[in-house]
């Protein structure tokens, strides 16, 4: 049987689909179109030379045809991830934000003229049966308990990324045995450790790049750029914000919570404080760039006669009606609507719901727009006035 260049045509003039043939060529595919290929008055049977010769190359084909099919999809981003995703992006100017971690400030309460060096730790204490993680701080420079019988220390996470993250009061352990201690506890809580970035985060902001390269510094070049930076998630910009030559930038982090620990790390790669307007940072010369974190506007969302499913009940319904109401809202850029209808589909969506009578936003039937500076977030779900 000779090769069928009808199959070649196919692939010449597009009428075949070659990631999805691939994907076809399973062992049994390639099984039957081989043994059509050998002769008829030959023995195949199990045991025989010719099955023996035949069926590890069946193996190995099928093998080949599907590392074949992956090869070819990970030239596009969109089918790749991992390490092939980050040399994607690298490729075109765009690189994976890496974990940061998280640091803030201890007070240490003790005797006056102790010494807390470089390089102490603490650590967070776990309550018995907890499976809460233990934590590790490690302190950057040397401080002093002053007069006043204490002193503030910059601590950095050991770990990267959010599972250093603490509540404040959090840390109140330390491990070094340093003397003289009273107290140790972190007064405000640290938020500013993030994890490394995402296959979606980054493939979002690869295609972004791509499909919008960055010019001459329009309001697209900005957001792209703010976005460069760890921590931040989005951005809106404002052009002329105090005049001209102005530009305000206000960054937000995941589901939209202000992130005032990344302001200023912002503010240096746009447009350098020591140098504004300069063109020293990636925004133009001329330009001055202010940075701000946006605040949370709260919309309050009252449900009115929930009707349910067999089997459903509000006991069921409820933290999937408000974990999709929060979903949809988070997606809403700053200073943006939130339209009532997007609430009511997002509840109609929820398993067991057969319908409402009536959904409110802010105690009216009425879409919310958000302050321009203000990202949207759920004040509150009632159902039925409770």
């Amino acid at each position: 049987m000779s090769i069928s260049y009808d199959f070649l045509e196919k692939i010449k003039n597009g009428s075949l689909d070659v990631i999805e043939w691939l994907a076809s060529q399973d062992e049994e595919t390639i099984r039957e179109r081989v043994y059509d290929f050998v002769p008829k008055d030959l023995d195949i049977s199990v045991g025989s030379y010719e099955y023996d010769a035949i069926e590890p190359t069946i193996t190995e084909i099928a093998v080949a045809y599907f590392m074949l099919r992956n090869v070819i999809l990970l030239a596009f981003p969109q089918y790749s991830s991992g390490e092939w995703l980050t040399l994607a992006a690298e490729a075109r100017g765009v690189y994976r934000k890496p974990a940061t971690n998280a640091n803030g400030f201890l007070e240490i309460l003790g005797v006056a003229g102790t010494v807390i060096p470089l390089g102490t730790k603490f650590t967070n204490v776990i309550p018995i049966g907890s499976d809460l993680p233990i934590k590790y701080y490690t302190t950057q420079d040397t401080a002093t308990i002053g007069e006043e019988g204490s002193c503030q220390v910059k601590v950095i996470a050991d770990d990267a990324g959010m599972i250093g993250n603490v509540r404040e009061e959090e840390i109140c352990l330390n491990i070094t045995d340093i003397p003289n201690l009273t107290l140790v506890h972190n007064t405000k809580a640290f938020t500013n450790g993030t994890d490394e970035e995402s296959d979606e985060s980054l493939l979002e902001r690869l295609l972004e790049r791509v499909r919008h390269p960055t010019g001459s510094g329009n309001k697209n070049d900005y957001r792209q750029w703010a976005k460069e930076v760890a921590g931040v998630v989005d951005a809106e910009v404002i052009p002329l914000w105090n005049g001209p030559g102005t530009v305000q930038v206000i960054i937000v982090g995941v589901g939209g919570i202000p992130i005032p620990d990344i302001i200023n790390e912002v503010k240096e790669y746009l447009d350098p404080s020591d140098h504004e307007g300069q063109g020293i940072g990636k925004a133009p010369i001329g330009a001055v760039v202010n940075v701000i974190t946006t605040g949370n506007y709260a919309v309050y969302i009252d449900i009115y006669g929930l009707e349910y499913k067999s089997g459903y009940n509000l006991n069921l319904t409820k933290v999937p009606i408000i974990t999709a109401i929060k979903d949809m809202i988070e997606e809403i850029e700053i200073g943006g609507l939130v339209r009532i209808h997007d609430v009511e589909d997002a509840i109609r969506h929820v398993t067991g719901i057969r319908d409402f009578k009536e959904v409110l936003l802010n105690g009216k039937h009425f879409n919310v727009q958000t302050p321009s500076h203000l990202k949207a977030s759920v004040g509150e779900v009632y159902f039925d006035g409770n």
